[in-house]
């Protein structure tokens, strides 16, 4: 019944034997399929983590470093992301509805397209969308990045 921290993730059984990671310093982690929906893990650094179908439903990781981070079939709807950096992480298949990426940094339109996005889904002020997020639309990043 110990409450921990929403930044202290353990893998295994507190019974018995466990391995406990700072999520705060996640650099590298593997947290594949990892539950951690509702939670609030602020400026955490999971730069280059296998964070592949993880739940991250309703989860704040606001100015989170997720650079080279492995988000591909990740649940991130309705997840804060404002002012984290996405540079050249993986977002295949990853479910971005209702997601807030106000002011994340480093956000290709080659990432949006090959998430899935809806009307609800807060974009950059760089990124301009023609068309309805859920079926055919164009992508413009006015910083150049594809």
């Amino acid at each position: 019944n110990t409450r921990l921290p929403d930044t202290i993730y353990l893998t295994g059984s507190p019974d018995s034997s466990y391995e406990c990671s700072n999520l705060q310093k996640g650099e590298g982690l593997d947290l594949k399929a990892a539950n951690l929906a509702k939670t609030s893990i602020i400026n955490a650094i999971f730069s280059k983590a296998n964070l592949s179908r993880a739940n991250l439903y309703e989860t704040s990781l606001g100015n989170a470093k997720l650079n080279e981070a492995d988000l591909s079939e990740a649940n991130l709807r309705n997840a804060n992301l404002v002012g984290s950096d996405l540079d050249r992480a993986n977002l295949t298949k990853a479910d971005l509805r209702g997601t807030n990426l106000k002011h994340v940094l480093n956000l290709s339109c080659d990432q949006i397209q090959s998430a899935v996005i809806d009307k609800n889904t807060r974009l950059p002020d760089y990124i301009r969308l023609t068309g309805p997020p859920e079926s055919a639309y164009e992508c413009e990043n006015k910083l150049g990045l594809n």
